[in-house]
């Protein structure tokens, strides 16, 4: 089965335009998230310092954090500094090192992509 990659008779012109988008629209909009944000922007009626929703519901949170609140805390915390990165470690037996082998590895590589060709309807790869 002689492969089609790498043939330099195989190259196609380029379907864009230096300088086009080739998403002119951009990434679609969440509608929910556009809703939530308009709203957050509106100004509270009648609120004597016009605040806007989003300036009120900051304040509240603030305020919550502030009282021991840990909720409000971790919130606050990983919208500003981002959320903390979890360490794992992996280890083998009675925490030795993790032994995998070159054929372990190839026939799980192998039965990944034998689960994704069976969900397309397509044969098996060859047995090697």
């Amino acid at each position: 089965m002689g492969s089609q990659r790498g043939n330099l008779q195989n190259l196609t012109a380029p379907r864009f335009q230096p300088g086009q988008s080739g998403n002119p629209g951009g990434r679609p909009k969440k509608k929910l998230t556009d809703k939530l944000e308009a709203r957050l922007d509106t100004p509270i009626p009648g609120d004597k310092n016009g605040r806007t929703y989003g300036d009120l519901f900051i304040e509240k949170l603030v305020r919550r954090a502030c009282n021991r609140s840990d909720t409000a805390a971790k919130e606050i915390f990983d919208r500003v500094e981002g959320k903390a990165l979890q360490r794992m470690e992996l280890s083998g037996p009675e925490g030795g090192p993790v032994e995998v082998s070159s054929e372990d590895l190839a026939r799980r590589i192998r039965e990944i992509l034998n689960k994704a060709r069976a969900r397309a309807g397509k044969p098996p790869l060859p047995e090697e």
